[in-house]
């Protein structure tokens, strides 16, 4: 369960985290998401765990630090236990995952296929780029569910 909800939080964040950079690329808003991308690949996944659980399970005391609570006592409980070792799997996710959508969304951008249609007066961000650039970040995802399970 913490594995697909990962993927799940890492996906929901990545994606428009890409989007908006490549959208707006070489601002301030892409470079916030290059540096958290560049913070989310280089920090590792304990430090940044032993720094959660102090934060918000010693100092704030707002998480539990450690335990399982089954999802038959209570959603709210299982979920409070799930919140830190989730953000935790997922941070790396979301730096891979926003960096190759960002990657292949401005590649994508200067292509000839997109080009002509844009001169021609067509929107820029259309279904065709979004659907090219997706091919690698889909490649990238499933790498990313080997890793989550283990397999890596």
């Amino acid at each position: 369960m913490p594995t697909v909800l990962a993927l799940a939080l890492s996906l929901a964040i990545a994606l428009p985290m890409g989007i908006m950079a490549a959208y707006r690329a070489n601002t301030w808003m892409d470079s916030i998401s290059r540096v958290l991308a560049l913070v989310g690949s280089a920090v590792p996944n304990f430090w940044l765990a032993l720094l959660l659980i102090y934060v918000f399970a010693v100092s704030l005391r707002w998480l539990p630090s450690i335990g399982w609570v089954p999802l038959s006592q209570g959603i709210g409980q299982n979920l409070a236990h799930l919140i830190l070792p989730v953000v935790v799997l997922s941070l790396p996710l979301v730096a891979t995952t926003s960096r190759v959508l960002r990657g292949e969304l401005l590649e994508a951008l200067h292509a000839l296929y997109i080009q002509v249609p844009r001169a021609k007066g067509l929107r820029k961000w259309t279904v065709v780029m979004l659907k090219n650039a997706l091919i690698p970040v889909v490649t990238v995802v499933g790498l990313q569910v080997g890793f989550l399970l283990g397999v890596w």
